[in-house]
């Protein structure tokens, strides 16, 4: 394993033991169930989870001197390995839709081939979403630390990523090596 991986694989699991510790304000009896979150607040959960996540990869980034993007990568090369031995462009475009759904994007394919795709996705989160960050973290820095994450897993199954910002959407190209 090296230096970035023992490095960020371990900031991974470490913000899931804080994330939603908000106060309650009754006593807990045993026996007592909990209410169950609905699928909104679920999903809501998700998505708050993994940009906190996203968050803390880029500040322990920061803090140690490595760029966004190579965080991104780290990250990457450890998702790649959950990643199917033959992906296909469509397979991954796909497959990363369902997590960009996860924080309000939509996808429109404007371009398909038996080697690559290129789309469309909603830039989301958005600018706002960082405004007075308690991380410090902008939108940038989370797009850079995503791209890299996405690069990684890409290339990880022989495939290419490489995307352009317009406006408030990401320009995307999945494509065969």
């Amino acid at each position: 394993m090296n230096k970035a991986h023992r490095i960020f694989i371990p900031a991974l699991v470490l913000p899931l033991m804080f994330l939603g510790t908000e106060a309650v304000s009754q006593e807990l009896q045993p026996g007592q169930l909990l209410p169950e979150l609905t699928a909104e607040e679920r999903a809501a959960r998700g998505a708050a989870n993994a940009q906190a996540m996203a968050l803390w990869f880029i500040v322990q980034a920061r803090q140690q001197d490595h760029s966004i993007t190579d965080a991104g990568r780290a990250a990457g090369e450890f998702f790649a390995q959950g990643w199917p031995a033959e992906l296909t462009p469509a397979h991954f475009v796909r497959a990363a839709n369902g997590n960009w759904q996860m924080w309000g994007a939509r996808t429109e394919v404007l371009e398909v081939s038996d080697r690559h795709v290129t789309a469309r996705r909603d830039r989301k989160p958005t600018r706002e979403d960082f405004a007075g960050s308690w991380a410090d973290v902008t939108l940038e820095d989370f797009e850079a630390f995503m791209r890299g994450i996405y690069v990684a897993i890409t290339e990880a199954r022989g495939l290419s990523y490489s995307e352009t910002v317009e406006d408030d959407h990401i320009v995307f190209t999945v494509s065969m090596e």
